[in-house]
């Protein structure tokens, strides 16, 4: 009886890994990953894809002058997160908590 109940779970567990294809091992960075990326989601569906969180980039964008001539950033942040396997690279910006663009090298 044991034996089933453990070979049960072994099934068990295989199939979760089937499941989410970043799951157990299994290299994020790859062109199926970058095909389920979308403009317009969420970080957390990014996140879900790719099977974390990927290395934080922040960096202000556009320029803003105020009424006394004085340039500087606007307030306007864009996020970019990016995952890296060898040499091969996915990265998404994120603006407003949505994909705004996506990149891919190396494979």
């Amino acid at each position: 009886m044991v034996r089933v109940l453990r070979m049960a779970l072994l099934v068990l567990a295989l199939a979760a890994c089937s499941l989410t294809m970043t799951s157990c091992g299994e290299d994020p960075v790859n062109e199926t990953n970058f095909a389920q990326l979308k403009v317009g989601m969420s970080l957390y569906e990014v996140e879900t894809i790719m099977g974390g969180a990927g290395e934080r980039e922040e960096t202000p964008t556009g320029m803003s002058i105020s009424g006394a001539g004085i340039a500087g950033a606007a307030s306007n942040k864009v996020e970019r997160y990016i995952w890296r396997s060898g040499p091969a690279m996915i990265s998404v910006e994120v603006r407003d908590g949505k994909v705004a663009s996506l990149g891919r090298v190396g494979f």
